[in-house]
């Protein structure tokens, strides 16, 4: 993505200067919870060089069980890299587009969560191609918490437990509501056709969360 097209780019103006995400796992008990559920997809993490994309301000980090001195933590913006920098001194992180990063290093455990949802279905294709080649023979992709295409309807519907009539959501949708802004929403054919052309193989798992949100995996 070029930088003027960014500067355009309603995802690039909401993270570019925030410090903390906007989500429920900023509460210290929820955050433990759900990362419960994550660590149920990414399993043991010793010894496993691991790549984050989306890494933030490191919120979760310590819960996940990082080993520090193998990982590497990218996102786009700078003020979220310096907020996990200034709690995480030692931490390898970088500045850059997801889809935009490439390197010559191989990873064990390659992880995003809440990510995927800003990328377009091009993005995401480039994505998904570059990290297969950063990706160890026995590793693991991670692409956590993608919203669902085929929930987004009964989302809308149930939208902080508001049982909505058919009108209220078409006008809802031309007004541009919340849910519309969490970004693209996925189908699993999507990623089965990024699987395929990659020669990866994919599992997809439900959210225990969010019931609008899936895991997906892909390995070699």
């Amino acid at each position: 993505m070029q930088p003027e097209s960014l500067n355009n780019n309603k995802w690039y103006k909401m993270w570019k200067d925030a410090q903390s995400p906007l989500t429920r796992e900023v509460d210290p008990n929820y955050r433990d919870q759900f990362a419960k559920e994550m660590l149920i997809l990414i399993g043991d993490v010793a010894g496993k060089k691991v790549l984050e994309f989306g890494c933030g301000n490191g919120l979760l980090f310590e819960n996940y069980g990082f080993d520090k001195s193998d990982y590497l933590g990218v996102d786009f913006s700078d003020s979220m890299l310096s907020v996990f920098k200034s709690n995480y001194p030692k931490v390898r992180l970088q500045q850059s587009l997801a889809e935009d990063f490439k390197i010559n290093e191989k990873f064990d455990l390659i992880f995003s969560c809440g990510l995927i949802q800003y990328l377009t279905p091009n993005q995401l294709s480039t994505h998904i191609s570059n990290m297969k080649n950063m990706l160890n023979s026995k590793g693991k992709i991670i692409l956590a918490a993608i919203p669902w295409k085929t929930a987004k309807l009964s989302c809308l519907r149930n939208d902080h437990g508001t049982r909505r009539s058919i009108l209220e959501l078409i006008k809802l949708h031309l007004k541009g509501n919340s849910i519309n802004r969490m970004g693209y929403w996925h189908s699993i054919r999507t990623f089965k056709k990024f699987a395929k052309k990659n020669n990866l193989n994919y599992t997809v798992y439900g959210s225990l969360h969010y019931h609008y949100r899936i895991h997906v995996v892909l390995t070699r």
